[in-house]
């Protein structure tokens, strides 16, 4: 019943990318069961877990561009603003 709470609040993106965690994580899962006792893991379980992961994965990104000099935010809108800015064929404006 949690579950479908939980999903519906996050974005898209991270919901693709957790389907794909998923299914890689019940592949290795199920290999291992058929070696070892089987543990069972609930669907909420699979998406902390992944969501977990990503933070902390967030976190040493951040990390990591703090020893280095560089900003961890990124410059979407300024990014978009140099692409728009630029809107000239090569053989003269299409507009």
């Amino acid at each position: 019943m949690l579950f479908p709470l939980v999903e519906s609040t996050l974005p898209d993106e991270t919901l693709l990318t957790g389907e794909r965690y998923r299914s890689t994580s019940r592949r290795s899962h199920d290999e291992e069961n058929q070696n070892s006792k089987i543990t069972t893991k609930t669907e909420l379980d699979s998406v902390l877990e992944f969501l977990q992961d990503e933070v902390q994965a967030d976190e040493r990104i951040v990390l990591a561009s703090q020893n280095f000099g560089f900003d961890a935010k990124p410059h979407y809108k300024s990014f978009k603003e140099k692409k728009t800015g630029n809107n000239k064929h090569k053989y003269g404006d299409t507009r």
